[in-house]
Parts: structure tokens; C-alpha cells; sequence
């Protein structure tokens, strides 16, 4: 067990404060906190960008084949029912030609 020694009332009252709007003690609140600050892991020794999705994307809009439309109209066959191997699919409509 390990008891902690606050001089300072407003940090104190700051504490109280805090736990109390998150539905728990101020003891739960510190214990968690610790739990927390000593299971984080190190930070990587070197960085990783983040990329900008806006600059990566790229809109899926071809024109449908005559097979393709007749099975959409089909209202008794669920959407992509004629799909067996989804990372196929996907694979082959990014790799198709646009028009």
C-alpha cells in the first residue's frame, strides 16, 4: 500500500474535482491514474508520419457491367451475394482500368 501526501489545496480540490465527474474516489481516480502512467509503453525510437488520407484516396466510380446491373435489380439475391472471396474482389476492382 502506498499513501500519498498532498500539500497543496488546490491541487487537492482539483483532484476531487476531477474524480468526482468521472463517477469515482479520489483514491480510485489516483490509482487508476498511477496504473496508467506506469503501463505506458516507451515511445518508438523514430517517428511515424501520419498521412493525410485526403491524399490517398481514390473514388471507386466505374461504369457497371450488363451481369453486374441485372444482379443489383435482383431484389431476391442479397448485394454482393455473387462475391465468394472478398479480398479478391476488392483486389480487382482498385487494379481495374478506369474508363
Amino acid at each position: 500500500m502506498l499513501t500519498i501526501h498532498i500539500d497543496d489545496a488546490q491541487l487537492e480540490q482539483r483532484i476531487i474535482e476531477k474524480a468526482k465527474s468521472i463517477g469515482q474516489t479520489a483514491q480510485e481516480f489516483l490509482r487508476d491514474l498511477a496504473v496508467r502512467e506506469t503501463t505506458k509503453k516507451d515511445k518508438l525510437p523514430f517517428e511515424i508520419p501520419r498521412l493525410d488520407y485526403r491524399n490517398h484516396i481514390s473514388i471507386i466510380d466505374y461504369d457497371i457491367e450488363d451481369e453486374e446491373e441485372l444482379l443489383a435489380e435482383d431484389t431476391s439475391m442479397p448485394l454482393f451475394a455473387h462475391i465468394t472471396d472478398s479480398a479478391k474482389y476488392v483486389h480487382d476492382v482498385r487494379r481495374k482500368p478506369r474508363n
